[in-house]
């Protein structure tokens, strides 16, 4: 199988191999006719966690802010050339003008070329946080490996502009709650105390304490990009509300938008990751039918 449209986490390549059904992920866009790279079945064309090597048609470039080349195995924007790269947009020269400059396409991803000419994305442009001390970080792959090794965590939206630390929007997941209260506490629902949901709260600030002092994980994450606080919400990123969009990627400005005020309070009275209306959230979570 070949996948594309959204990165494959190498945990999930690395079990499809163990079992035999080796997953190939690829990268490119509509811009690109689709695809520019891709990992194949010939040994030395996969590479996990990549996405493959650039197609013979395709050109590219790894760039820095001010568009100079990069060397391998640093990260910068991928911008690209060749025959298969669009001429620009219909009637639209501004955004031509944008993506297409002195005849590269700037993709708005990010990226790196390693010495085995393996293509890595890392994330989005759009996507970056940015620190007190104006050091950027790209926050896909943390939200991704908090997703996918901690069921309880649904959806996970990380945020840093300028601020002294990052927060996070958590999404969390209903049956994984009943599941952790039901093996902590050996109790039903019913009627929901402060204190229980203060138990989910803690178990989740347990989460990403772990991703903070974790010896284990700092060599991968950088322990001042984990969030040292969050915020829960009651209600999934989806399409219908417009904070997902048609390839099942966060549209973050919308996010951001919608929670901007509950992101604020993160920064003053409610840092406590046990602040009322965290508390709140879980008892709605829990006393609702459908989660």
């Amino acid at each position: 199988m070949v996948c594309g449209g959204s990165a494959l986490s190498a945990d999930h390549v690395r079990w499809f191999t163990a079992l035999g059904l080796p997953v190939y992920q690829g990268y490119g866009l509509s811009e690109t006719s689709p695809v520019v790279s891709s990992n194949s079945m010939e040994r030395k064309h996969f590479k996990i966690g990549s996405s493959g090597k650039l197609f013979p048609w395709v050109k590219i470039r790894i760039i820095d802010e001010n568009g100079n080349p990069l060397s391998d195995g640093a990260v910068g924007e991928v911008t690209l050339q060749g025959d298969s790269i669009m001429l620009g947009y219909w009637n639209n020269k501004p955004a031509t003008d944008e993506a297409m400059r002195i005849g590269w396409f700037h993709t708005g991803d990010l990226g790196y070329m390693d010495k085995d000419g393996f293509l890595f994305i890392t994330g989005r442009i759009k996507s970056l946080l940015v620190g007190e001390d104006g050091e950027k970080y790209s926050p896909e792959a943390l939200e991704q490996h908090l997703t996918d090794n901690n069921p309880i965590i649904k959806q996970i939206m990380l945020y840093n502009q300028q601020n002294p630390y990052t927060v996070a929007l958590i999404v969390p997941d209903r049956d994984e709650i009943l599941r952790l209260l039901t093996v902590k506490t050996d109790r039903g629902i019913g009627k929901i105390s402060n204190e229980t949901a203060k138990e989910v709260l803690v178990h989740i600030e347990n989460i990403l304490k772990h991703y903070r002092t974790g010896k284990k994980l700092s060599s991968k994450f950088i322990p001042q990009w984990v969030p040292k606080t969050f915020a829960l919400l009651p209600k999934d990123f989806s399409e219908d509300n417009g904070m997902i969009n048609s390839t099942l990627k966060m549209v973050r400005r919308k996010i951001v938008s919608t929670y901007k005020e509950r992101i604020d309070r993160l920064y003053s009275d409610q840092a406590n990751p046990l602040n009322p209306e965290n508390i709140e959230t879980v008892k709605t979570l829990l006393l609702s039918k459908n989660g």
